[in-house]
């Protein structure tokens, strides 16, 4: 069995199994369906609803992201509750010099510290911390993972 995309204004509207000559059969008993077009697709291709067909290919819609791309969109969206980040840096040994820093920092940080209920992976506090830790973005994200998964 073969698959085959049903093309209409350029992209994939549906894609279905048939046998080898689906094409013809589709041209000569159906004599397609106007403005629609059954195309073969390759065995070494994964075509779905949606994608666009130019120039004899098919095209993902969808952008392809690098690792570094999904890392830094994941670093810029992603957040947890504070106390399970304290909960992390004290399995680390690093709690009280973390606390130690905030000390030294604007009453607005100190009182966030103390009272917010999420951080921001991405937030300007962190990185000020990371920075006054010596933590690389690579130590900052495994706490930030390990802090979420914290269960109490």
């Amino acid at each position: 069995m073969k698959k085959y995309a049903f093309i209409e204004n350029g992209e994939v509207r549906s894609v279905i199994e048939g046998k080898d000559d689906a094409t013809r059969d589709w041209e000569s008993y159906y004599g397609g369906l106007k403005g629609m077009s059954c195309v073969a697709i390759p065995d070494t291709e994964s075509v779905g609803i949606g994608f666009k067909y130019e120039n004899n290919t098919f095209v993902n819609p969808t952008p392809i992201i690098s690792e570094t791309e999904q890392l830094e969109q994941w670093r810029n969206s992603f957040s947890t509750d504070l106390y399970k980040i304290k909960i992390e840096l004290d399995n680390m040994g690093d709690l009280d010099a973390v606390d130690a820093i905030i000390a030294t920092q604007p009453k607005r940080v100190q009182i966030a510290w103390k009272t917010a209920n999420t951080v921001r992976r991405n937030s300007p506090t962190v990185a000020g911390l990371a920075l006054a830790m010596s933590y690389t973005d690579e130590v900052l994200d495994t706490i930030f993972k390990n802090a979420d998964n914290i269960e109490l």
